[in-house]
Order: structure tokens, then sequence, then C-alpha cells
């Protein structure tokens, strides 16, 4: 996250400390990983100057609270993504939009929630 002086350092995740249980995820991809993808797009976009992904995500992952609305927010930044053009997206960062996508829908259908995405369960 050095590159990206957009990435709050706040998001950095603090490595387990040993006999620390964690919640399993049961094949749900975890916070940290989603945060992890996150990080990599937005320096990826700050290394080659794409205004368009960052403006598009920035507000809600620096915004993010960590509650339902900052999911939403997330959730909605990431939909959002998916509009932009060849020009602004690579296919790389494509699928891993797809991939941060599809681990917020499934965080928030896992919980019964999913309806509050606008989107149906399943």
């Amino acid at each position: 996250m050095d590159s990206c002086r957009f990435a709050p350092h706040c998001l950095e995740i603090a490595p387990v400390e040993q006999g620390v249980s964690q919640r399993p995820t049961h094949g749900r991809m975890s916070e940290s990983r989603i945060f992890e993808l996150l990080s990599d797009l937005i320096d990826g976009w700050c290394a080659r100057r794409a205004l368009h992904p960052l403006h598009t995500v920035l507000g809600a992952y620096l915004g993010f609270n960590g509650l339902t609305d900052g999911w939403i927010q997330l959730w909605q930044a990431v939909n959002d993504l998916r509009g932009l053009g060849d020009r602004d997206l690579t296919e790389t960062e494509r699928e891993k939009v797809s991939e941060l996508r599809a681990a917020i829908h499934q965080r928030f259908n896992a919980a019964g929630r999913a309806a509050e995405l606008g989107e149906p369960a399943g």
C-alpha cells in the first residue's frame, strides 16, 4: 500500500496472534481478502493514474465503517466499477471486481440479508 497515498493504513490487516482463534469462513472469502483485493486494485489504479475507477471506489473504501451501511456502499461502488469501459479496467481487474462482488454478496446472503443489496438471495 506504500505506492498509493489514498489507501488508508487503518485497513491494513494485523497478523493474528498465536493461539487466538478466528471465526471459520465456511468457504466464504475472508474480510481481509476482500480488502487485500481492493487495496491491490487501488494501488494499480494509482500507479497508472486510472482516475475513473479511483473516483468510483475511493469514497466507499475510505469511508468504510464495517457496519451494514458501509458494506452496502462498498457493494454499490464495486457494482459501479462493472460499468466502466475497457480503457478504465484491464481484464485482470474485471476478474478481481467480479470476485469482490461475489464475495460481498456472499457475506450478505449468508446473513440472510442479500435483499438489502437489491439482489435476490442465492
